[in-house]
């Protein structure tokens, strides 16, 4: 099914080069859920397919390379591609998810508590940067009452829930090292220019915010100038699909969820729920692989019940999630992700332009940012989820003999992905399929359907 909405996306790309292109805060997620982030209960939750029995045939394209980063420049960001074209990098736009954290959700009943010792929690690094959090134009970092409110939730042992640990630092710090193995030299940085080559952008949650402090202390070291990270209000963030600055993406996903429920089956929901002590239709897969996946990364003790539905509660988490784009996939997109692709490529086309612009991009976000995303630019041979401090990079290239000629480049967790089996693709091509997915007007497409039904306004 996934494979349907990605192939009906595909077919608007331009005619010329038909390409088969390869969190929402958690938060957020679950308010569009309308859940209770001390609650399993997915109150729109449906009865997900497990989908990873389906996707293998679905993108063949891309296989899952182990991770490491397989750019090799030469002398400042030049590289040779394989029909002889020499292309130097001009600019980079990285979105990652935040390192590792506690959980966002409770266990499932069967499932006991585990310490979550505050000390671990205390996620201070002697190798962080100073910074500074600040909101748009050098306003003051605005509040977010749902990342306020989540830290007062305490879990057993003192740390908050979904609270960035010392090993998500040092996960967003080795990121950062790796993006300056990579990037440092090729881009001509400087340590003493950090806020001047690059721009550093948050969701306005301590998780991401920490983690990009961590990201940019990995890039240019801990010495020197503060680090500048901006913050956007709730109500303009679009480094996740965003009920506040959109209504219609709540309405449009409830629809997508009502319909993705009617359509599948999900054998092992009903096993699922008997073992981990839930009701059939609150089993919340997102929320329950969450807890799961969390101890396990910082060694805490997962019960056998829930090892051994392991694979179904991650299929079922990507089926969740995928789910909400899943029946009309052009608008759900678009209004999800259509600010964020207007800001990549307007960041893109100053530069192409040659107007004032940093080298450098880093947003930090979430995996349901990311995920999305993935499947979006079809670079899943099978959807898998988004680890922490993974990273979705964006390359843009120009032709050293015809300079008027740029290309991009998509990387995911080091690995390349290739548009229309081309590692370098056209900018114009990429820019022109892209904008397709940016509404012309927001505001209208935003309305919810009712309204704009009644106002006779069309959604795009």
């Amino acid at each position: 099914m996934v494979m349907e909405w990605v192939g009906r996306l595909l077919q608007s790309f331009p005619s010329k080069n038909v390409v088969h292109c390869e969190e929402m805060g958690e938060v957020a997620q679950r308010e569009i859920n309308g859940n209770d982030s001390n609650s399993t209960e997915n109150k729109s939750s449906t009865d997900d397919v497990v989908v990873g029995q389906n996707f293998a045939a679905m993108f063949g394209q891309n296989p899952i390379i182990p991770f490491s980063f397989t750019t090799q420049h030469t002398e400042r960001g030049i590289v040779k591609t394989e029909d002889g074209k020499t292309l130097k990098l001009k600019q980079v736009q990285t979105y990652f998810r935040h390192g590792a954290r506690t959980p966002c959700h409770v266990p499932p009943p069967k499932v006991e508590e585990v310490e979550w010792d505050k000390q671990m929690c205390d996620a201070f690094s002697a190798f962080q940067r100073k910074m500074v959090v600040m909101g748009p134009n050098w306003s003051p970092q605005p509040l977010n009452k749902f990342n306020f409110m989540q830290n007062l939730k305490l879990l057993k042992g003192g740390c908050s829930q979904g609270q960035l640990t010392k090993v998500g630092v040092d996960d967003a710090l080795k990121l950062g090292q790796r993006l300056r193995e990579t990037y440092f030299d090729a881009l001509g940085l400087n340590e003493d220019e950090i806020n001047e080559l690059i721009h550093i952008q948050s969701t306005n949650y301590y998780r991401t915010i920490q983690s990009a402090r961590m990201v940019a202390s990995g890039l240019f070291g801990y010495h020197g100038e503060r680090a500048y990270i901006m913050v956007l209000p709730l109500d303009e963030e679009f480094l996740f699909p965003n009920k506040f600055s959109c209504p219609r993406i709540e309405e449009m996903f409830k629809e997508n969820l009502r319909i993705h429920r009617q359509t599948t089956k999900d054998k092992m929901r009903g096993e699922v729920a008997k073992d981990l002590g839930l009701k059939r239709e609150k089993v919340y897969y997102t929320g329950i692989y969450d807890v799961l996946v969390s101890r396990k990364y910082h060694g805490k003790h997962v019960p056998e019940i829930m090892l051994k539905h392991e694979q179904t509660l991650h299929d079922g988490a990507v089926g969740e999630v995928l789910g909400r784009f899943e029946h009309a996939p052009f608008e759900s997109i678009s209004l999800s992700y259509g600010v964020l692709f207007q800001n990549l490529l307007r960041t893109f086309d100053d530069c192409v332009d040659e107007k004032p612009t940093k080298k450098m991009y880093l947003y930090s976000c979430h995996d349901t940012t990311i995920l999305p995303l993935l499947v979006f630019f079809n670079a899943f041979d099978k959807p898998e989820w988004p680890p922490y401090s993974s990273e979705l990079i964006f390359e843009l290239y120009q032709d050293q003999e015809n300079e008027k000629e740029w290309y991009v480049r998509l990387l995911y967790r080091g690995s390349v992905y290739k548009l229309h089996g081309k590692e370098y693709f056209s900018y114009e091509d990429f820019s022109v399929w892209l904008r397709k997915f940016i509404p012309e007007n927001f505001k209208n497409a935003c309305k919810l359907r009712a309204k704009a039904k009644k106002e006779g306004t069309p959604f795009l």
